[in-house]
């Protein structure tokens, strides 16, 4: 998806209306390589020098040389969720803008040219910006624009990368419940005690009776907007859990097994943990793990609830 740069500010506008955490330009001040450089006036963190000017002649773009596979990276530094990208396109007629690719990542093998996709750029006018949004919030220290048509050089004359620094566990300053207790090793609070150990019998993963629709809650107590949850499995008897669902909202109906859905887990294998993704943000003080129509236990090591105050 990509927007006009008046369509941009009426974003982060709203954005900040609506009290979701306003994206900054996270590449400022950070890092940037490429496959290649063209000549001594295209160096990659020409990309990133707040210089938005789209005439190469006067020596603010980065520039590969042609071939297949030339990229461009920046290094933030460190992990961030990455909403969209703003793109200043060389003006030049010659460049060919559609099919190139911005992925975002943790991983550098391969020089991280195969991180998960956040957008293909398409047909893109020379010498104008553009925006290219991902499609959910993506966690990556790495964005990487990669082109991968033979004979064109990656001309980049400013790259500005909006994102939101990886939020806190906020769980853990919350009050969990569950919908019964096994025994004295199952607290609900040990859900969110910070410890991942997935080892029931260690005393950190919280456990009900086999009720019918188990369901486990910690209450943030002020309303936040979620981004994503993580859940450590228990080691044993991992597929008990499959299809539990995470709720985020603000009431108590239904015990909070009523609020928004974020995500349903499909399968956690036993001592791992997963990070369920609630798009671009689900607003709401209570956070909810349910197995509706299940008659059977509900255990869980670890609960990591990331996000912000609204």
């Amino acid at each position: 998806m990509t927007l006009t740069r008046s369509l941009f500010n009426s974003l982060k506008s709203a954005l900040f209306q609506l009290s979701l955490p306003v994206a900054e330009n996270v590449a400022v001040g950070c890092t940037a390589t490429q496959s290649s450089t063209f000549d001594m006036k295209s160096s990659a963190d020409l990309a990133i020098d707040g210089n938005g000017n789209m005439d190469y002649e006067i020596g603010s773009c980065s520039k590969t040389l042609g071939g297949v596979n030339s990229w461009w990276r920046v290094n933030l530094m460190k992990k961030y969720y990455i909403n969209y990208v703003h793109i200043h396109a060389v003006n030049d007629s010659k460049h060919d803008w559609k099919g190139i690719q911005i992925r975002v990542g943790n991983k550098l093998q391969q020089e991280g040219i195969h991180n998960p996709v956040c957008a293909t750029l398409p047909c893109i006018q020379p010498g104008t910006s553009f925006t290219a949004f991902c499609k959910t919030p993506m966690l990556g220290q790495y964005v990487v624009i990669a082109n991968s048509k033979c004979g064109y050089p990656l001309t980049l004359c400013e790259v500005e990368i909006f994102g939101t620094s990886f939020p806190e566990n906020i769980a853990l300053k919350g009050t969990a419940t569950q919908s019964s207790i096994r025994d004295f090793l199952g607290d609900a609070g040990n859900a969110i005690d910070g410890n991942r150990d997935s080892d029931y019998y260690h005393g950190s993963c919280s456990k009900t009776n086999k009720d019918l629709t188990p369901w486990w809650r910690v209450d943030l107590h002020e309303k936040h907007w979620v981004f994503h949850v993580t859940i450590t499995n228990k080691i044993t008897y991992p597929e008990r859990l499959n299809g539990a669902e995470i709720h985020v909202g603000n009431s108590l109906e239904n015990n909070g097994n009523s609020n928004t859905i974020c995500a349903t887990v499909s399968f956690i294998p036993g001592g791992n943990s997963t990070i369920y993704h609630c798009g671009r943000g689900t607003q709401g003080r209570y956070i909810n793990i349910v197995i509706p129509g299940y008659r059977g236990q509900l255990s869980l090591c670890e609960v990591e609830v990331h996000g912000v105050q609204v």
